[in-house]
C-alpha cells in the first residue's frame, strides 16, 4: 500500500510525501499521480521518499522514468538509493 499526499504547493512547485511500499499496482497509482501533476505543467515536484519503506523491481523502473522527466526525490532511504544507483548500470 502506498501513500501519496500533497504537503506543499507554491504553485509552481509542488512536494508529495510518500508512504509505504512502492509494489504492484502502487507503481501505477504513484505513475498517474505525477502524470497528472506535469499536466498542471509544475516547474518542480518534489517526492519525500522519508516514509518509503520497500521498493520492488518495477518500482525502480518507474522511479528512474521519473527521475528522467525531472522529478526530484529527497530523503531517500540508503537501500532505495543504492537500488536506484545500481539499476542505473
Amino acid at each position: 500500500m502506498l501513500k501519496i499526499t500533497e504537503v506543499n504547493n507554491t504553485g509552481n512547485k509542488i512536494e508529495l510525501k510518500l508512504e509505504g511500499k512502492i509494489v504492484g499496482t502502487c507503481i501505477d497509482y504513484l505513475s498517474e499521480v505525477c502524470t497528472d501533476i506535469d499536466k498542471r505543467k509544475v516547474e518542480e515536484v518534489m517526492l519525500d521518499f522519508s516514509g518509503v519503506r520497500y521498493v520492488e523491481s518495477g518500482g525502480v523502473d518507474i522511479l528512474q522514468k521519473l527521475m528522467k522527466d525531472n522529478i526530484k526525490i529527497k530523503n531517500c532511504p540508503i537501500f532505495i538509493e543504492e537500488l536506484l544507483k545500481k539499476s542505473n548500470l
